[in-house]
């Protein structure tokens, strides 16, 4: 009975010990995640989206309609563009519909797309610059002529 008594108070230090060591462990692994990411997200935080300007500009300078006209994004204040994306959304003025949304490609530092206008009027240019977590959105304005 003794003996019996003995096993039983060891399997329930060892019990014991075992979850504590379990506990460990886990608490370890919760730090370690949560430092991960908290240092991912301070690098993207670096970045302050109102010190990120886009200049924006066309060539021709003055855009006449069913003429190819470029829409020109030169994007400043990022460290690097590596792993960024922009996206023109073009709205014609008073327009309830969807916008036309055109992926701009990255040439010479600066982001292009190529267009025509069918229409003459007011047109808003809502740029979107994704670079990891930080999404901005500047709004510009044409006149097609």
């Amino acid at each position: 009975m003794n003996e019996n008594k003995h096993r039983a108070v060891s399997h329930r230090i060892f019990s014991k010990s075992t979850r504590l060591l379990s506990l460990i462990v886990i608490a370890i692994v919760m730090i370690v995640a949560l430092s991960a990411c908290s240092a991912k997200a301070g690098e993207s935080s670096e970045v302050h989206p109102k010190d990120v300007t886009v200049d924006f500009s066309t060539s021709p300078q003055v855009v006449h309609t069913r003429e190819a006209t470029t829409l020109i994004a030169d994007v400043k204040g990022l460290k690097t563009l590596e792993g960024a994306s922009l996206a023109f959304d073009i709205r014609k003025a008073n327009w309830k519909g969807l916008p036309e949304v055109v992926n701009a490609q990255l040439v010479d530092g600066k982001y292009t797309i190529s267009k025509k206008f069918e229409e003459k009027g007011e047109f808003f240019i809502y740029i979107h610059l994704y670079q990891d977590e930080l999404h901005i959105t500047k709004k510009k304005q044409i006149v097609v002529e």
